[in-house]
């Protein structure tokens, strides 16, 4: 299949609302991005699961990751890149949003429930 038509193919699952496409935050000039290349995200990764034929056992790995876009368990480790992204940019908060069931604090970043970090979106309290 042509490149021309498969860029078609994705613009109209994004005027449709369907998809969007996500392009790589570029970095300062000190440091490489983490991704070169967009990605393309379904509106609800639930339909992204049913056409791989996905099946979640359990809350946490790689799969629980990619269904549901939150952090399953956060680690003082998956916080490098977080910690990069505050030395380039400085913004006033730092959020991780994860599955777990406690709030918490690490180096400055702030661990938030998904329910919490949902109920402050909504509410206007985080943008």
């Amino acid at each position: 299949m042509a490149a021309k038509t498969v860029r078609t193919y994705f613009e109209i699952l994004e005027d449709t609302l369907l998809g969007y496409l996500i392009r790589p935050f570029r970095s300062s000039a000190g440091r490489q991005s983490i991704s070169a290349a967009p990605k393309f995200y379904l509106f609800d990764v639930g339909v992204a699961g049913q056409v791989c034929g996905r099946r979640l056992t359990e809350v946490g790995g790689a799969s629980f990751g990619r269904a549901f876009e939150v952090k399953g368990r956060v680690r003082r480790g998956d916080l490098r890149a977080m910690r990069a992204f505050r030395e380039d940019f400085g913004p006033s908060r730092a959020i991780i949003v994860t599955a777990e069931r406690d709030r918490r604090r690490i180096d400055g970043i702030d661990v938030v429930p998904y329910q919490d970090f949902l109920l402050e979106l909504h509410a206007g309290d985080i943008i």
